[in-house]
């Protein structure tokens, strides 16, 4: 660990930086923060100043499974006891100038985020997709550097005596601080235990490589065109709320990936040859430009198949020279050879490959990521247990230095891209067009599979202007969207005139994905309607655990009781389908409107009631 600087100690350059950062006085700052810090070399290799507005760092997920007997107030109290004592859990990170400082605060004032579900009765066939659900989800919420913590808990009871724990921290707090320490203080076992090398089996051991993958690589890479730029994406300006880590998530349709396993013959390298090839076609098609270059992000080949893997970047290069007229089949089975050939030299992390390609490295802005289409974690349901957290699966996540990434993974017969991209930059309607378009350039690659190139493209462009053409003619201004939701919703028909508009001056559109959570501070500041899609409900009775309550479809209220001052139930939620759509209204403003509408009053107590009488037969049927 690097040496400690007090604030009073600081540089004026890194005190304005601070005081900027953080929006305080220097004799506040004084006070709030323990000590600073120069960053150590392994915490360095996890942060990007990329973009000085929004830093990020690389994110570690791990998931633990924990025979014993385990509550939620015992291990509350461990995590509080480890963030009072432990400096890496209280530590955040600021920019001064080009680099960055590890800021150590003297208390946490933002809260550990620790969720508690209860899976005890849900079937064991399930349950691993159920917790491979909830990592996806916990991993696409991001983590604020400079003010919020850094890591967070998802606790599941799965069967009597039995618990899995999902951590999920950017990476260097799992440099300094192993989490089974808080486990075992939750489980009341004595002493502390060692931090380990918990990155062992995702690093590349890049030390020992021979001079032949170097060169290898270096050949390949020195004609490579400039990478490509991504379509659709239109820089936008966004307020500072706006978050740099956002996310969409889609499934390939059912029908596309049915014909695409035909035509690879359920051979995954075939397969990933077909989606990147897809890609390589939409790039060229607008970059107009027959040569393109791009990154995927594979697995490194190892001699065990399952559990994690290192991660390895894979330039590609889709170029059609002038003379050749390939056919579709052709040019997808030259990248499937070529992937082939690769394999065993896909031994390089990103930061050696982005040096071997000068100066077009500097301007990858986004990769394919194949890393999970190919691994086979351990089933939780096959890990034997240990009192103190034994590792299941771990998962590496790394968007530091790119505008995009497109991940790539299997769900039973589903093929599912989770679309991680710069919030602050672009907006979430653009990711869908670019998604959309993809999958119909997947869809001309099944019909014109034996045609040549020059065919397959002209009638892509063709088809493409069709589609952009509806989609264009289709597109809701977002007023209207919430109109419609508001008018649907029973509690305000037959509301007084202009009621409706009063709502819709502070109510907003939040889209969320399977398995995404609402925040405690969304269900607690705000009224939640579900627009479309399916949510389930859960509810904390009082002992931490929250049990599943419900199941709510369209035109749904999620939280009642938010209107019940000092209410002691606590409800969360989660989206069950691909995607759902939620229209949110402060609550505060529901008092003044209250007071013009006596309807609207009488349409609450309604509904209340309806409740009350549902939950009662309920409860009775028990």
């Amino acid at each position: 660990m690097e040496g400690k600087i007090s604030f009073n100690n600081l540089s004026a350059e890194d005190k304005a930086a601070l005081e900027a950062s953080y929006g305080q006085q220097a004799n506040y700052l004084a006070y709030k923060i323990k000590h600073i810090r120069e960053l150590s070399p392994s915490e360095a290799g996890c942060l990007s100043k990329k973009d000085i507005n929004n830093p990020r760092a690389s994110i570690l997920q791990t998931l633990y499974k924990i025979n014993g007997n385990l509550s939620p107030l015992r291990f509350n109290r461990a995590v509080a006891k480890a963030v009072e004592q432990v400096d890496t859990l209280r530590t955040n990170y600021v920019l001064s100038g080009d680099r960055f400082l590890a800021v150590i605060l003297n208390k946490r004032d933002t809260e550990v985020e620790i969720n508690y579900y209860n899976l005890k009765n849900l079937d064991k066939e399930d349950l691993d997709g159920e917790l491979r659900k909830n990592m996806e989800a916990d991993i696409r919420q991001g983590f604020d550097l400079l003010r919020g913590t850094l890591y967070r808990f998802s606790v599941f009871n799965t069967q009597e005596n039995e618990y899995a724990i999902i951590v999920t921290a950017v990476e260097p707090v799992f440099h300094e601080y192993d989490f089974k320490n808080i486990f075992r203080v939750a489980m009341n076992l004595s002493d502390t235990v060692v931090g380990t090398d918990i990155l062992k089996d995702l690093k590349l051991a890049t030390g020992n490589l021979s001079g032949s993958i170097r060169e290898y690589w270096a050949k390949l890479l020195k004609n490579l065109p400039a990478p490509a730029q991504i379509p659709h994406l239109n820089h936008h300006t966004f307020d500072e709320d706006a978050p740099n880590e956002d996310n969409y998530l889609a499934h390939i349709p059912r029908a596309i990936i049915s014909d695409l396993r035909g035509k690879s013959e359920s051979n995954k390298i075939m397969l990933m040859s077909i989606l990147q090839t897809a890609w390589g076609f939409l790039l060229q098609e607008t970059n107009y430009s027959q040569n393109v270059s791009f990154c995927l992000l594979v697995p490194q080949k190892k001699s065990n198949d399952v559990g994690p893997a290192a991660q390895s970047l894979v330039p590609i290069l889709l170029s059609i020279s002038a003379d050749d007229n390939p056919t579709v089949k052709d040019i997808i089975l030259k990248a499937f050879k070529q992937y082939v050939i690769s394999q065993p030299y896909a031994s390089l992390g990103r930061e050696e490959i982005i040096s071997l390609m000068g100066d077009n490295g500097e301007r990858v802005n986004h990769f394919l990521n194949f890393n999970d289409f190919f691994s086979k974690p351990q089933q939780y349901t096959q890990v034997v247990g240990s009192d103190d957290g034994k590792i299941v699966s771990q998962k590496h996540w790394d968007v530091r230095d790119v505008d995009l990434e497109i991940a790539f993974r299997f769900e039973g017969n589903q093929v599912i891209l989770s679309v991680h991209y710069d919030g602050s930059k672009f907006i979430q309607n653009d990711v869908k067009i670019l998604i959309e378009h993809y999958f119909l350039v997947l869809q001309q690659i099944i019909t014109d599979w034996n045609l040549t190139y020059d065919q397959f493209m002209e009638r892509l462009e063709n088809r493409w202007n069709i589609e952009i053409e509806r989609m264009e003619n289709s597109q809701e201004d977002s007023r209207a969207i919430i109109q419609d939701g508001l008018s649907k919703i029973k509690l305000f028909q037959e509301c007084e005139q202009g009621i409706i508009q009063l709502f819709m001056g502070e109510a907003k559109l939040k889209t969320k994905f399977e398995g995404d959570r609402l925040s405690e501070q969304e269900l607690e500041t705000y009224m939640v309607f579900v627009i479309s899609g399916k949510v389930v409900r859960s509810i904390e009775t009082g002992d931490g655990w929250y049990n599943t309550l419900d199941i709510l479809k369209e035109n749904s209220w999620v939280n009642e009781n938010i209107l019940l001052p000092e209410h002691r139930v606590h409800v969360s939620a989660e989206v069950l389908t691909e995607q759902a759509t939620f229209l949110i209204v402060p609550v505060m403003s529901i008092n003044t409107i209250l007071n013009s509408s006596p309807i609207l009053a009488n349409n609450i107590i309604q509904h209340t009631l309806k409740q009350l009488e549902k939950y009662q037969r309920l409860w009775i049927q028990m």
